[in-house]
């Protein structure tokens, strides 16, 4: 409905018995929030009646992605032990969109985040950073990349980045000797408006003997990676998007714009070569823009892949 020019879309549950809020110490209301590109407007929810404006990631509203809104019930005006209804909505002016919101929960635990930390390049355990300034050299000056086909350049996330073809463009270094890592983190910039790309058609691959993996658009316009276990990064979109694949030995893990995804239970840390564009056969290739690739001996935290992904907010925890 439109109130004092305000669009305003709300939905609104009425408990058929009051609820206590403060019992079983409880301490916080979390939910989950996936948005839409095109969102606009201000996302809040009432207890109540009391009003409560989502005050955390900036651009939360237009993630395509699932982020927790934990609320510290501490902070809210009025009784709690009586609590009759609960309701989300979203207003501004003009705004539209879609939301969806899911596993709404009460916690005996008080709301965390986490601090965006960007490493620093002289971190010793940085193997290899392709800047793609021009050319695909190495910053550290362990792998420099060969390029196959005619890949060019353009403008990046940071200065000049990679653009491939989708044809025979890639970039390679084969290794003289397979290494094994005990961990490893590929953090990389990613922009296309090539939709409906072959299955298999790859950003990334570590081609190994017996334990190698790749990260890739699977065939229906969604990020992922593959090695002996499968996971979804994100949605292929048209804008800038920031990928991240971190490996503690054990598990790995998955980051799309700088939030944790999902783990894959399995760890593939031999690297036989660095290949940017192509699969693990070399034989399906990515069609678009690349920059600020990096590859790490170690796993990255969650602060760090948020700060690798430009975010400088607080980033909250789920419970």
């Amino acid at each position: 409905n439109n109130t004092n020019g305000l669009s305003v879309s709300e939905t609104e549950i009425t408990f058929d018995s009051a609820q206590d809020w403060t019992a079983s110490g409880i301490k916080s209301l979390s939910l989950n929030i996936y948005g839409d590109p095109d969102n606009t407007g201000q996302l809040y929810l009432k207890i109540n009646g009391t009003r409560i404006d989502y005050d955390g990631l900036s651009d939360a509203m237009q993630r395509t992605a699932w982020i927790p809104w934990n609320i510290d019930l501490s902070g809210v005006a009025g009784s709690l032990q009586n609590v009759t209804s609960l309701a989300i909505g979203v207003e501004g002016a003009g705004a539209t969109g879609v939301i969806y919101l899911d596993e709404i929960r009460l916690y005996p635990l008080t709301p965390e985040t986490i601090t965006p930390v960007i490493p620093n390049d002289s971190d010793p355990n940085l193997v290899t950073y392709y800047a793609f300034e021009g050319n695909a050299n190495d910053s550290q000056g362990n792998y420099n990349g060969t390029p196959t086909g005619d890949p060019v350049y353009t403008s990046g996330v940071a200065g000049q980045a990679l653009v491939l073809d989708n044809v025979d463009d890639l970039i390679v270094n084969t290794f003289d000797a397979e290494v094994t890592w005990p961990a490893y983190s590929v953090s990389l910039w990613v922009k296309t408006d090539l939709f409906n790309q072959d299955l298999y058609s790859s950003l990334f691959n570590n081609n190994s003997s017996g334990a190698d993996f790749q990260i890739e658009v699977n065939g229906n316009d969604i990020y992922g990676y593959r090695g002996g276990g499968n996971g979804q990064l994100g949605p292929v979109t048209s804008d800038w998007v920031h990928l991240t694949v971190t490996c503690d030995g054990t598990q790995t893990h998955l980051y799309y714009n700088g939030l944790f995804v999902r783990t894959v239970n399995e760890a593939q840390t031999q690297f036989g070569q660095i290949a940017i564009g192509a699969n693990r056969g070399m034989t399906n290739l990515f069609g678009g823009i690349l920059d600020e690739v990096r590859v790490y001996n170690r796993a990255l935290s969650n602060a760090e892949a948020a700060g690798l992904a430009g975010i400088t907010d607080e980033i909250p925890l789920s419970f």
